[in-house]
Order: structure tokens, then sequence, then C-alpha cells
């Protein structure tokens, strides 16, 4: 949920996830029960993400005002403050699954959430030559789903793209389901320069179909030319709009050969791709 809370900040004073009601809420007062309507009651869930300056204010304020109040008057969270102060935060669908842990109980669902799961690895590998000078004017190297400009293209049935093919057999390791040529073959000719992004999302929706989630992802190019450390961060960001990911736990490297071999002799570049994912046991 940290990924879709920092989104909603954009252009937001506060984010937080939260769960429609859905027990019957029952208020105890000095005139005995009475029921809510649940139909206006939300729960609100961590993690919470606000705009630092006006959270900053927010919180002195609410110090300010906290000598004139009783204990029982005062804010409780970040979220109070900011509403306090006009502020209305933006809200995310929560999960069942995002437990808040204070109670011994809660501890309990947790340790069994987790025992119902597992976690598995998958690894791809996949290499891709440079076309040949002047053989490809109109082709573009793509990396990560990344145009680098400047570049020598890769050769490849599809827009070549080596980062998202290692990637997508990752993931189709890790589910066990053969490798990106099985789903998607050269020989068919209606993946014709196809965006590799294309693969990707066949790959990711995979995961979904078994119940599973994408946890983390490790990347590495081996490649004397180009240069990518320049292009890093924007690699990564276009990493994590494809993935859905947030950047932390996307890893991404590149190396060389030392010369030596086919990339050594700048014929083509490789990539490695290890891929962990969360799996109903």
């Amino acid at each position: 949920l940290a990924l879709e809370v920092a989104q909603a900040l954009d252009g937001a004073a506060g984010a937080l996830p939260c769960l429609p009601l859905v027990d019957t809420i029952k208020q105890q007062g000095a005139d005995g029960l009475k029921t809510l309507d649940r139909s206006t009651l939300q729960a609100a869930q961590t993690p919470q993400g606000f705009n630092l300056r006006l959270l900053k204010a927010a919180l002195a304020q609410d110090r300010d005002q906290d000598q004139a109040q009783t204990s029982s008057d005062r804010q409780t969270d970040e979220i109070q403050a900011m509403e306090a102060q006009g502020h209305q935060p933006v809200l995310v669908p929560g999960a069942l699954s995002n437990l808040k842990i204070t109670r011994p109980e809660e501890l309990t669902m947790a340790r069994a959430l987790l025992t119902d799961s597992l976690t598995v690895t998958g690894q791809g590998f996949d290499v891709h030559k440079f076309c040949a000078p002047g053989s490809a004017p109109d082709r573009r190297l793509i990396l990560g789903g990344l145009h680098i400009p400047g570049a020598s293209p890769l050769a490849g049935h599809s827009d070549a793209d080596v980062l998202l093919h290692a990637l997508c057999d990752g993931i189709y390791g890790a589910l066990g389901e053969g490798d990106i040529g099985a789903h998607f073959p050269p020989s068919d000719a209606q993946w014709q320069d196809q965006d590799s992004a294309h693969f990707l999302n066949h790959a990711l929706a995979r995961i979904e179909a078994r119940d599973g989630q994408l946890i983390h992802i490790d990347l590495t190019l081996i490649c004397e030319t180009p240069k990518l450390r320049p292009v890093y961060a924007q690699m990564k960001a276009r990493l994590s709009d494809l993935t859905r990911l947030p950047p932390a736990r996307i890893g991404l490297k590149a190396t060389t050969t030392e010369g030596l071999g086919w990339t050594g002799r700048k014929e083509g570049i490789a990539a490695q791709a290890l891929v962990t994912l969360r799996l109903p046991a």
C-alpha cells in the first residue's frame, strides 16, 4: 500500500488507506446503546503519507493547542492534526491483509497469514546482439522500457528489450510457466517490433491469476556500451511504473566483462534478473 499512498499524495496534503466497515457499529452512551450508520464510516490503516511542510505546521499548531486542552480532547495521530487545520486527506483502498498488530491475537493472525503464503524466486537471462551499422535506421535501443538515445539498437523479433525479456523469464520461472518464447514465439509475426512492456504485462497478469504478489526484482545489465549510469534514475522510474513496485524494491545494476568475450567486444548486451514472488501455499 505504500506505493498507492505515495502516488495519491501528488497534489494532496495527506493520504491514507481505509476500508469500509462491514460490521454493525454500536455506540455506548449515557442513554444506552445506539447503532451508527456504517455507510459513512471507514477504518483507517497505515502507512499514511503527508506533505511534510503542511504536516510540520499542523503538528506545531497541535502542540500549542495541547496546553489548553484536556488529555481526552487532544489529537491522537497525524491525520487528526491535519484535519484540525482544515486539510482533507485522500483515501486509497485498504486491504484486509494489512493488519494492525496491537494485541496478541492480531500477531497470531499475522503469523497465520504468512504461514499460508509461499515465497518463491525465479531467474531470467537474455542476450541480444547489436544491429549491424546502418542495417536498421528506424530501430531504437530500448532497455527496461526506456529509450536510450544515441545508442546502437539491438536486433530481435520484438523491440529486443533484453532487460524486460530477462525480467519476464524470471517471473515465468518463479511461476513454473516456461519462458518468454513459450508465450510469445519469435516465429509468430504478430510480435514483430512489439513493445516488450506488452510481454511484461502478460507476465504480471499471470502472477495476479495465481493470487500472487511481485515483491522484489534485482536486475543486472552486462555490456561495455552504452554507459548506463546517466540514465539509472530514469530507468528505475520506468521499471517502477511498469511493475508497480516502489523503487526501493527494484535492484538495478550494470557491469562489464572487462573487455572479455562478445560483450567485451561490444557485440551485444546481456541481462540477468532475479525475481521474488509471494504465492498462496
